[in-house]
């Protein structure tokens, strides 16, 4: 009985859009009518991102947005970057690492003291020049991922770092924000 009574409300609520109601849905969302005001001109700046790991599993976030990450990986080693201007906003951006060590697909939660992984931020500018923007490295201390090797900047480019000590622990997840 419980199986009928689960495809039948499966059946109806598959039902519940017709043809017409969908294609009046995408009508709504259609974005052919908005206008770019910079359309065909190149951003002040472009933002890109780094990340690198040995053999610790990264996960980048970038203003609650999922950036990149190495969790496919069985060796937990990678080297990437990506255009992340689309991710940034003026004024204040918040930067988040999130890491499990190598052996967490096999229930192994054993940090080693060789882990890294580390993601930069860097502006590229319309003058040629680049700058470092932000940074989080993430290394084992103690048998614990700590980003007391990450980068100080300037005040004008101030990444809060020195208010973190062990970042926050879900489950195997040590997660880092700045």
């Amino acid at each position: 009985m419980k199986k009928i009574a689960v495809v039948l409300c499966l059946s109806l609520l598959t039902g519940c859009w017709s043809d017409a109601d969908m294609r009046q849905a995408r009508e709504q969302v259609s974005t052919v009518d908005i206008e770019i005001d910079n359309e065909g001109e190149n951003p002040p700046v472009l933002y890109t991102a780094n990340i690198s790991s040995q053999t610790m599993h990264c996960f980048g976030v970038i203003n609650n947005i999922d950036a990149i990450d190495n969790l496919g990986s069985s060796a937990a080693t990678f080297s990437s970057g990506f255009n992340a201007t689309a991710y940034l906003q003026p004024g204040e951006n918040q930067l988040e690492l999130a890491v499990a060590p190598s052996g967490v697909y096999d229930d192994d939660l054993t940090y080693r003291d060789d882990d890294t992984c580390q993601v930069t931020l860097y502006g590229a500018f319309s003058d040629g020049t680049k700058k470092e923007m932000s940074n989080l490295t993430v290394t084992v201390e103690d048998g614990k991922p700590t980003i007391k090797d990450s980068t100080t900047y300037p005040a004008k480019y101030r990444t809060p770092t020195g208010r973190m000590s062990g970042g926050s622990v879900r489950g195997y997840l040590t997660e880092f924000h700045a």
